[in-house]
């Protein structure tokens, strides 16, 4: 059976259980998919490969082909791999800061401390990778609204985590002068990262933010391809469908 999806552009081919298909049948399933979707071209399936037999003991154990970096390859952009080192790391800081100075253990200063360096590391590449996604796939208006203001909390992030470093870095004690005001800029911190994390999240599960199969639906257009290496979208799509957003008159 051969099934095509309009608006995602796709065609899934099903076989009935004890039944084999050659090549030549699949071939001309998806000819026949393709005039029932008026794409008027003639499609050549290529690097068909068979899927291994899994025995009902083989249903829950990990399957090692999809082991790999291939996603990398396949997301329109790498954001998603940096954005959950200072979410994690700064309420690690925090909460090593507050048993430090709660028990008065100098061991888990050093681990506040070292947690929180890691936190700004992580807060530059985030951000730096967050500023190239930005152009990287297609959007609409709702999409760019809430990336203006993703992109504007994780500018303050940076800010106030270079600036709890620096308190920190040029003092040798490790427990921070003004030990309180600190761990509260670091508690603000924490939620400035938990609160940029629920909106990313909105933005790809809600919204459908650079999900390539929901490209269609976002932008209206059914164009679910990844841009070439190196290639940025000029503008977005309005919504429903709308005119292109320039995003030339903004400073990104």
């Amino acid at each position: 059976m051969v099934k095509a999806d309009n608006a995602a552009a796709t065609v899934q081919f099903s076989v009935a259980k004890g039944q084999t298909v050659s090549l030549p049948m699949l071939q001309e399933a998806l000819r026949a998919s393709a005039g029932q979707m008026g794409m008027g071209a003639d499609y050549e399936l290529c690097d068909i490969k068979p899927l291994k037999k899994r025995t009902k003991n083989q249903e829950d154990v990990m399957d090692i082909s999809l082991l790999g970096f291939s996603g990398v390859r396949e997301m329109f952009n790498i954001h998603p791999a940096f954005v959950h080192f200072p979410i994690a790391l700064l309420p690690s800081a925090l909460l090593f800061y507050v048993l430090g100075l709660t028990l008065g253990k100098k061991t888990l200063l050093v681990a506040g401390r070292g947690s929180l360096y890691m936190a700004l590391a992580g807060t530059i590449v985030a951000l730096w990778t967050g500023f190239r996604a930005e152009g990287s796939f297609p959007h609409n208006d709702t999409i760019h609204n809430m990336m203006e203001t993703h992109e504007a909390i994780g500018i303050a992030l940076l800010i106030l985590t270079a600036f709890l470093a620096l308190w920190t870095f040029w003092q040798s004690d490790q427990r921070p002068k003004g030990a309180w005001v600190f761990v509260a800029g670091l508690a603000l911190a924490s939620y400035l990262g938990f609160q940029n994390s629920d909106l990313g999240a909105r933005m790809v599960y809600v919204e459908g933010a650079a999900v390539k199969p929901a490209v269609p639906v976002v932008t209206g257009t059914g164009n679910k391809e990844k841009p070439t290496s190196g290639e940025e979208l000029e503008g977005h799509h309005g919504d429903n469908g709308g005119p292109e957003h320039d995003h030339g008159g903004h400073a990104h």
